[in-house]
């Protein structure tokens, strides 16, 4: 299993995911994570992905949903992706050392905002 079972994640405020389920699909392995203490409209929920549909890349998915009330239009979704595409002949270090380098992106200071306004 990906996480601890409830698995603690914060943005500025714990939020406390328990597995849900694999999902059944036909060219991955599909496995969901809620938070039972987030509002039903909501739809709090991490999504991993793991897709075989091919023999010489690797796909992976880490994916968060939520949905989140907007001034006009009612809830509506926000979703963040983490996806991973690499050679089957490529070593976790190798692809560890890559994620490490967004993962360092992503606490620079300002970058998210700077993205959201699409400064590149």
């Amino acid at each position: 299993m990906l996480f601890t079972n409830p698995v603690t994640l914060n943005n500025g405020a714990d939020h406390v995911f328990q597995f849900r389920a694999q999902l059944p699909d036909k060219k991955a392995v599909v496995s969901e994570w809620v938070e039972p203490a987030a509002a039903l409209a909501d739809e709090s929920k991490l999504v991993v992905k793991h897709d075989h549909s091919s023999a010489t890349v690797r796909r992976r998915l880490f994916q968060r949903k939520i949905n989140k009330a907007t001034t006009t239009r009612g809830f509506r979704p926000i979703t963040v992706n983490l996806t991973l595409a690499y050679d089957v002949e490529h070593t976790s270090t190798q692809v560890e050392a890559e994620v490490l380098i967004v993962k360092d992106a992503l606490t620079e200071a300002g970058f998210v905002v700077n993205l959201l306004n699409g400064l590149t």
